[in-house]
């Protein structure tokens, strides 16, 4: 496959050619394609790809995000409650006149 450039009123065009191989000695163009149909099916292709799996990584990234979040609120709530236990702890035993 051989890429071709030419310019025709004032914009670049590419043609985009197979050749048979050298060792039959021909250099007979055997297919051509303009560049454009190529770039618009490979642009529909990616598209069509990506599109759906844009969407699961999207999806798959807001569930991770929601899992950090949840883990870190309840970390914090554990942290909270520690504090509160051992700071209750201390009031008891300071009235009990129990040095800690």
């Amino acid at each position: 496959m051989s890429i071709h450039y030419s310019i025709a009123y004032k914009q670049v065009s590419r043609l985009m050619s197979a050749r048979k191989p050298l060792y039959e000695r021909q250099r007979r163009v055997c297919q051509r394609v303009p560049g454009s149909v190529v770039d618009q099916a490979i642009s529909n292709l990616l598209l069509e790809l990506m599109q759906p799996m844009t969407l699961q990584v999207a999806l798959a990234v807001q569930q991770e995000v929601e899992a950090r979040v949840y883990r870190n609120r309840r970390v914090a709530a554990e942290a909270r409650w520690r504090a509160q236990y051992e700071a209750e702890l201390a009031r008891r035993s300071l009235h009990e006149g129990r040095p800690r």
